[in-house]
């Protein structure tokens, strides 16, 4: 099997900067491979959950250019990898 990678489009806002830089600095703390892989869940249009299990690529390196971010806001291209690239559902793990 072949390892798999997704890119997130991540939207982060605060109601004030500190807000934001906290809520950025928890999202790191999240994203650490060292701490072990991200479950992703998808729920499919049959209310079916299926889940995927990644680990932090790139994409918290942070562009801040104007286009990226604001005082309260900023956007990330998150990219994780898996490597059982299978979606998978409850019955089946």
């Amino acid at each position: 099997m072949a390892a798999r990678e997704v890119m997130l489009p991540v939207y982060l806002y605060g109601i004030d900067r500190r807000s934001l830089k906290e809520l950025k600095h928890k999202l790191i703390s999240a994203l650490n491979p060292k701490r072990g892989h991200c479950v992703l869940k998808f729920v499919e249009a049959d209310s079916q959950v299926r889940t995927l299990h990644r680990y932090y690529k790139t994409g918290m390196e942070g562009n801040e250019a104007q286009d990226n971010a604001g005082f309260r806001w900023i956007k990330y291209g998150i990219r994780l990898t898996a490597f059982d690239p299978y979606l998978w559902g409850s019955a089946a793990r």
